[in-house]
């Protein structure tokens, strides 16, 4: 009892810096600031935001309110500027525990308490997840799709979730994240396996599609305005985004390991560029050390997970179909960038997170005989890794956090008037929100 109080209260500091984190985090960058002004755009105007985040390659909008609202009703609830990045903490969080949750009653004798400290402190967890950028919104969605989705898969004997609810979860899932992110068509092929297992296995019931079309509905009552003013052509316009590239053959390796580095503590993501890495080993030479072992750290992990993969477990009976899965969500992911106007940055691919986590503890389940060493090197992982999103955070908050022109922000609030922080997109292009 008392180490579940300590674990608890330990979950509650995470939570603490997780918030610190979003709130120092990079701001005034431009993808950034625009999904934030289109939430201070609806507060500051009462305009119904009809379009969500844009896409700039093609000059276009993702249809739908969502984001809008996610990040812009906050405001009628404390009007400051902290307000979106409070909400939207305080509904990835609780995802993430789901998360760990679930983890924890899938991959048994993982001890509790490492497990749900590295799924919450993961580096991909805070980047995305904390921050104002539409993929951190994703992850509200994407655990339940993806727990729903594993749910209704014959892969575990024992059900955690009714497969009504699973498919309810998933078709809210599927609505909500088109209008949130373009990566949403990369849910289609999972809930097209759900539908042709269930067939294989007779384990298909008609009114899991009723209840699958209730969530899709539920998640549609934010897009229905748009579809209602503008009709279809929205997703024409966003058609437009599909460009086949044929040099996408040579991005393979590049797919798996960004992938991959999802669940690890991805430093070499966290301090790109080798510019900013300068300018931040100056600032706090104390992290010089810190970044290359989680460097060296990342690639043994990534590593370590793809070779995991080709381990016969036999004592596991579902380790089978989880490496299975992801083999084929690798193979999904590498055909789909043949076809993407945008190449394999990690953000656009962030919504299958929650199954790679899954996945890298099945990996680890099988080092647990070797715990002792295993908990030395996860904890010290955790530790260097908090450390340097504490150095990161330090310097953000001086150079490119909202604290930077906080006043600039007040003002724009009090004055009815997001263009006291900036023009959206939007007004620059003359067309949508």
């Amino acid at each position: 009892m008392k180490r579940d109080r300590w674990l608890w209260i330990v979950i509650g500091v995470i939570f603490l810096l997780r918030l610190a984190s979003g709130l120092v985090s990079e701001f005034w960058e431009e993808d950034e600031l625009q999904i934030y002004l289109l939430g201070l755009k609806f507060y500051t105007t009462g305009l119904w935001p009809y379009f969500g985040p844009d896409v700039v390659y093609t000059q276009t909008q993702i249809p739908g309110a969502l984001q809008g609202l996610l990040v812009g009703l906050p405001f009628y609830l404390w009007p400051i500027p902290e307000a979106p990045f409070l909400l939207l903490n305080l509904l990835t969080f609780p995802a993430l525990c789901l998360l760990c949750r679930y983890v924890e009653k899938r991959v048994t004798g993982f001890p509790r308490w490492l497990l749900w400290i590295w799924i919450l402190t993961l580096s991909w967890g805070i980047n995305f997840g904390t921050r104002m950028v539409n993929p951190s919104y994703v992850l509200i969605f994407s655990i339940p799709f993806f727990l729903g989705f594993l749910e209704m898969m014959p892969i575990y004997q024992e059900k955690l979730l009714k497969p009504g609810l699973c498919a309810f979860l998933m078709g809210l899932a599927l609505t909500c994240i088109m209008q949130l992110h373009l990566s949403w068509v990369l849910l289609v092929p999972f809930i097209l396996a759900v539908v042709i297992f269930l067939l294989i296995t007779d384990a298909f019931k008609w009114r899991y599609i009723f209840q699958f079309l209730a969530g899709t509905l539920i998640g549609l009552i934010t897009l229905i305005p748009t579809l209602l003013l503008h009709g279809l052509s929205v997703y024409t316009n966003s058609a437009q985004n599909v460009s086949f590239q044929t040099d996408n053959y040579l991005n393979f390796f590049t797919i798996l390991t960004r992938l991959m580095a999802f669940g690890s503590w991805d430093a070499p993501y966290m301090l790109s560029g080798k510019t900013w890495r300068m300018m931040v080993i100056q600032d706090y030479p104390w992290m010089e050390p810190l970044i290359y072992i989680m460097v060296g750290f990342c690639f043994i992990l990534v590593a370590f997970f793809i070779i995991s993969f080709f381990i016969r477990r036999k004592e596991v009976r579902e380790w089978g179909w989880i490496k299975w899965i992801m083999a084929a969500t690798v193979l999904l992911l590498y055909l789909n960038f043949f076809f993407s106007i945008k190449g394999p940055s990690p953000h656009t691919f962030f919504i299958l997170f929650p199954l790679v986590v899954l996945y890298t503890f099945y990996c680890f389940q099988r080092m647990l005989k070797y715990s002792r060493i295993l908990r030395t090197v996860m904890l010290i992982v955790i530790v260097v890794g908090i450390a340097l999103h504490i150095g990161i955070g330090m310097f953000n908050y001086h150079h490119f956090s909202l604290y930077k022109e906080r006043e600039k922000i007040e003002q724009a609030i009090d004055k009815k008037d997001y263009k006291v922080v900036g023009l959206r997109r939007a007004d620059q292009w003359g067309k949508g929100y």
